[in-house]
């Protein structure tokens, strides 16, 4: 299973129960770098990608994300703990808005650096945010997306 996550400089990912932000860029480079993989999201993420409809590669909305994807899938993940299935992540994908902000929920990004390799970064100008890093974790560092 692959995982797709957008946190903020510490890992935050929730802060009243609601995303700590969101970038239509982002979303954009997300199908772009998926090339039409498929990608899984809950109810609660589908209107973030709302400005690509007519888009072929649209992600499939589903209650259950990662209980629903096999090997090689992937997931749009913002409200949830990721740590009880991460022994079957193969790639993650982090976009980092580079801002602290404060959070119900974060993700373990210490944890997850520990892990998992890194083996792809890069610099994002987005809408709502000036500077934006995507960042490839992998288990096997060598293989591409």
């Amino acid at each position: 299973m692959n995982i797709v996550m957008c946190v903020g400089d510490s890992g935050e990912m929730l802060f009243n129960g609601r995303r700590v932000s969101r970038d239509e860029v982002a979303c954009g480079d997300i199908l772009k770098q998926l090339k039409g993989e498929r990608l899984y999201i809950k109810p609660y993420s589908q209107k973030l990608f709302a400005p690509f409809e007519g888009n072929a590669n649209l992600p499939t909305v589903c209650e259950d994300p990662l209980g629903t994807a096999s090997d090689g899938e992937w997931c749009f993940i913002e409200d949830e703990d990721i740590m009880p299935y991460f022994d079957k992540i193969e790639k993650l994908l982090i976009y980092n808005w580079n801002l602290n902000y404060p959070y119900d929920m974060r993700l373990d990004l210490d944890y997850v650096r520990g892990k998992l390799r890194l083996s792809e970064m890069k610099k994002l100008v987005g809408k709502a945010h000036d500077k934006i890093t995507r960042e490839l974790y992998r288990k096997d560092y060598r293989s591409k997306i």
